[in-house]
């Protein structure tokens, strides 16, 4: 857990109480921000992103590594799969302290090929309908916030997305030095 506090993002997403974001030092802050990030996943409704947005051209998505171990592959893990779950999924934003919602900014490129901007803006809007949230979408420029995340001065979620060949790897990514974190 130390490695994370070198990180600046990670110190100022502390500070700031990004419900998020759990505290290492403190289990019931770990266990409440990984509450939030689930009820986050599951206010999601991925088939209606892939049938309306994307005109049916693609799978669900549950994590960053859905490229090397998408559902069906040998290698899934059903443990990663996250239904849509409205009810439970506010239950847990309650228990975690946040009935009423938060403010949050969601990140995603409009000049980034590997997905359609869109995605973002349908994310933000289930997340008002089903939790509350008040989504601001960001839609500024991969260039204009990549250094945030070489840095690691980002610490607001963010649509990301990368393509390669089946069975490549992307580790190094997301290795401390010099990667970047995965906004996923």
């Amino acid at each position: 857990k130390e490695v994370y506090r070198q990180w600046p993002g990670f110190l100022d997403a502390i500070e700031k109480g990004y419900p998020w974001v759990g505290d290492p030092d403190d289990a019931d802050s770990m266990e409440n921000a990984r509450k939030v990030r689930w009820a986050m996943s599951m206010a999601i409704v991925r088939q209606q992103i892939i049938d309306t947005i994307l005109g049916g051209f693609s799978d669900p998505v549950y994590g960053a590594l859905h490229p090397q171990f998408p559902p069906g592959s040998p290698n899934f893990n059903e443990d990663w799969h996250v239904e849509f779950d409205p009810v439970k999924a506010k239950q847990w934003m309650t228990e975690a302290g946040y009935a009423d919602g938060f403010e949050v900014d969601f990140w995603s490129a409009p000049d980034y090929a590997f997905w359609d901007p869109e995605i973002a803006d349908a994310v933000g809007e289930m997340w008002r309908e089903h939790l509350g949230l008040d989504v601001t979408v960001d839609h500024s420029p991969y260039a204009s916030r990549r250094p945030e995340t070489v840095e690691k001065t980002m610490n607001i979620p963010w649509l990301h997305g990368w393509g390669m060949f089946p069975g490549g790897s992307k580790a190094n990514f997301y290795c401390a030095h010099p990667g970047h974190l995965g906004g996923v």
